[in-house]
């Protein structure tokens, strides 16, 4: 789980001098292209983390980020929210990042205070995950946060921190 929070990090950082705009959100395994046809031109990226590629579309609420391997396809997207988040910004995230997913909260064994995880299943086999926590922002103010990936992608960021 460090390693989302150095995502989270390196996307704090570049997301501080962004200006709003409005963007929905992409579906796990679209392509760069996929987004961008949809959702217009990142205002950042690509960067560089963890060996993935990511982009951040500015929005006026927060910011949303994908990730992907090199000409790989999205694996992991992260939303943030400049306020806490409710119960409808989290069914939302899950209906439009994985639509056709079931989705139900995760009991994981020693997991950092303050987050809570949740499994997202198609046809009754668990799919992507999703981590939901808060951070604390380069000028001090809190974002809160739903990574969702990819099962792979989380397994591989743990073998390769």
């Amino acid at each position: 789980m460090i390693n989302i929070l150095n995502k989270l990090l390196l996307l704090s950082t570049a997301l501080a001098s962004l200006t709003s705009a409005t963007v929905a959100h992409a579906d796990l395994g679209w392509t760069l292209e996929q987004c961008r046809q949809k959702y217009g031109v990142p205002t950042f990226g690509p960067g560089q983390a963890h060996k993935e590629t990511f982009y951040v579309w500015d929005r006026t609420d927060g910011f949303y980020a994908v990730f992907l391997p090199s000409g790989g396809t999205v694996n992991s997207v992260v939303y943030g929210f400049y306020k806490p988040m409710d119960d409808a910004d989290l069914s939302s995230i899950f209906k439009e990042t994985a639509p056709r997913a079931t989705w139900e909260p995760l009991a994981y064994p020693n997991s950092p205070i303050g987050h809570t995880y949740w499994v997202g299943r198609e046809n009754g086999i668990a799919r992507m995950i999703a981590d939901c926590f808060a951070v604390i922002r380069d000028n001090g103010t809190n974002s809160w946060c739903v990574n969702v990936e990819t099962p792979e992608i989380a397994v591989w960021m743990n073998e390769n921190p």
